[in-house]
């Protein structure tokens, strides 16, 4: 039973950890090309966190 909203918290994780092999992979990607054009060069994956400050949303 549930909303399974558990379950939609993997499916996030796994589409994020898929997004990020495929940016460290130097994928051309639209998503990774999206990623890079708005967080720039200095954009790096392997700390995993992205600060509110960076966004222009």
């Amino acid at each position: 039973g549930g909303l399974g909203l558990r379950k939609l918290e993997v499916m996030n994780r796994a589409c994020l950890m898929k997004l990020g092999s495929k940016l460290q992979a130097n994928s051309d990607d639209y998503w990774c090309n999206v990623l890079r054009g708005e967080y720039g060069r200095g954009y790096n994956v392997d700390n995993g966190t992205i600060r509110v400050a960076n966004s222009s949303l």
